[in-house]
């Protein structure tokens, strides 16, 4: 890494233009312009014919204006980006906390590990709900699509320190986490990169700041790297007795974070801090979906839209050209030059009740005199048949959705396609999604981790080995489920090669975890039933009902008892119970010879 002493604004940032060139991406900016709907992209999005504006640039911009004031569009691309991400977001991510040690299939979880896990797990579903994470995750999965990458990033806001810069003092994880923020950089703001000497990960972000003292905006690069305990060469001799009593074993990785402004020459730089291993910043990367295939297809789709919509002019505008006639005009001698000329007056009117006349252009003899006239024709241009359109705009979108494997959008709106050809389509975009998955579960593992570690070294209780970690993973729908994919899951399912909650979160079970849940409650209280009605024999008429109270307080499962049957449920206990009960009385009294009377014994 770069000694601190050489560091400058201008070098890091000499670092982002770089990294940015190393993208896997065509042109990074026309993606990002036609994700965010700029297809005009100034006059480089129109793909039809345009004048040459060497031989005369007025003329040439003016018909460029036209051609903008007509432009259509159809925002494809982001339809697909859109529908990518919502696919892998569409249901919740899991987070599961766990003890960070090695655990059999006997080791049990003690109760004091399942207490802190609670509060672990509060406050980590606590945070996400209270800053939005998972939308921020949402946006860095959209900027990896269209750029090839993204970066999240953790900060603590200005507003949270104090006047030195320190945070508050903060007890609690929950207050901890509450300080802290997630935030995403597109390829061209940040990037992660390894460094060449040491090997070790390098982030770099760069924002916009208010600065009170110029009172104006200030842009600023923030730089996020690690130095090994006893490796501080980066740190200069006035830095190292300071963070010194923090480095207290070998080596661990400590982390900092480093903030330059422009055109400043000083650097703030935080305390060491405990994120074993992992930086304040992780960068996403996958293949993009906007290759040069979908913007050559949706320049063409946008093309076709912007001339569909100039046919309808020509419809309902109908163009007429006149030949050999004359507009309505009269002819009158020109004194200065002696010879007749023609005046126009008004326009030719059209339409509805309108009677207009039409002359022929005149014909002269040598001496100038009209000697005859042409005879005049109106010749009127028809539209072009819109299917010519409709075809063309249906292939070009095609062709985007089977370049960003989503052919299976219009399949499941033909009737006539076989439920092969969809499946096979439909895990053809599962594949794909499978790249961005991976890519979002690293990320979430990163951040519920570092997240985690963060809050802990807030509140001093920093560790050397963590004693916990967090398992993050997303789950992937494909939107609507057909009878012949829940069928194929059933199968799959019964064989043992996919799990319960996978097949719950293909067949498309929002959220699987709640629902895994109501199912185990419902089963444990048939379980109950079964062991109440097997243990009873109905002989209690007080069990019986509470056998009934405990079917009915499961209203997921037994939801279908009217009240009327309910009424009679409880009658015909009440009367097997009753029944139940006289003969026991009946045998008590013979087994003390006692007598019964005859009335009674008939009928019993």
């Amino acid at each position: 890494m770069t000694q601190l002493s050489d560091i400058t604004f201008k070098s890091y940032q000499e670092i982002l233009d770089n990294q940015k060139k190393l993208l896997s991406v065509d042109d990074f900016d026309t993606n990002k312009k036609l994700y965010k709907g700029d297809h005009w992209r100034n006059g480089a999005g129109w793909s039809g014919p345009k004048p040459d504006p060497s031989t005369d640039s007025i003329a040439s911009a003016s018909v460029m204006t036209r051609i903008k004031r007509q432009f259509v569009s159809k925002n494809a691309v982001r339809e697909v980006i859109t529908r990518h991400v919502n696919s892998l977001f569409g249901n919740l991510p899991s987070i599961n906390v766990v003890p960070n040690r090695e655990m059999g299939d006997e080791d049990e979880i003690s109760e004091d590990e399942q207490n802190s896990i609670n509060e672990i797990n509060d406050a980590i579903n606590e945070w996400i709900k209270n800053k939005r994470v998972f939308e921020t995750m949402k946006k860095a999965l959209t900027y990896s699509l269209y750029g090839g990458k993204s970066t999240l990033r953790f900060y603590i806001p200005k507003g949270n320190l104090d006047e030195n810069s320190r945070l508050e003092d903060v007890e609690t994880l929950k207050d901890a986490m509450s300080k802290i923020y997630l935030d995403t950089a597109d390829a061209d703001m940040s990037t992660v990169y390894e460094d060449n000497d040491t090997k070790r990960q390098i982030g770099v972000f760069k924002g916009v700041e208010n600065d009170p003292v110029k009172d104006q905006e200030v842009e600023f690069i923030e730089v996020a790297f690690q130095v090994i305990q006893n490796d501080l060469n980066p740190i200069d001799e006035d830095e190292e007795a300071e963070t010194a009593e923090f480095m207290t074993s070998e080596n661990v990785y400590m982390s900092f974070v480093l903030i330059i402004k422009d055109g400043e020459d000083e650097y703030q730089i935080t305390e060491p801090i405990q994120l074993h291993g992992n930086i304040t910043m992780f960068e996403i990367k996958r293949d993009t979906l906007i290759t040069p295939q979908v913007i050559q297809n949706q320049d063409l789709l946008n093309k076709t839209l912007t001339m569909w919509s100039a046919n309808l002019d020509w419809s309902g505008f109908v163009e007429r050209i006149i030949l050999n006639g004359m507009p309505p005009g009269e002819w009158k001698k020109d004194d200065s030059t002696n010879e007749m000329e023609y005046v126009q007056k008004g326009e030719l009117k059209s339409g509805p009740s309108t009677t207009a006349f039409v002359s022929g252009v005149p014909k002269f003899n040598e001496t100038g005199e009209i000697v005859g006239a042409e005879s005049p024709q109106v010749v009127f241009r028809d539209p072009i048949d819109p299917k010519t359109f409709e075809v063309t705009r249906m292939t070009s979108y095609m062709n985007i959705l089977e370049e960003c494997h989503q052919s299976h959008v219009l399949l499941n709106s033909e009737a006539g396609q076989s439920g092969i050809s969809r499946r096979e389509s439909r895990q053809d975009y599962l594949d794909d999604i499978k790249g961005s998955k991976t890519a979002m579960d690293l990320a979430g593992n990163w951040m519920v981790n570092t997240l985690l570690f963060l809050a802990q070294w807030l509140i001093g209780n920093e560790a050397d080995e963590p004693e916990y970690r967090s398992d993050f993973t997303t789950h992937m729908t494909v939107g609507a489920v057909t009878k012949e994919d829940v069928e194929m899951l059933a199968i799959l399912k019964e064989n043992g090669w996919i799990s319960d909650e996978t097949a719950m979160s293909r067949a498309g079970v929002d959220d699987v975890i709640g629902e895994r849940s109501r199912i185990d409650t419902a089963i444990a209280h048939v379980r109950d039933v079964v062991e109440i009605l097997r243990d009873s024999e109905l002989q209690s008429p007080t069990l019986a009902r509470k056998m009934m109270e405990l079917v009915i307080r499961d209203i997921e499962v037994f939801n279908t008892i009217e009240d009327s049957e309910l009424d009679t449920i409880l009658g015909e206990i009440e009367q097997a119970s009753q029944k139940k009960v006289e003969e026991a009385d009946f045998m008590t009294q013979l087994r003390q010879g006692g007598g019964v009377d005859e009335e009674k014994t008939d009928e019993e």
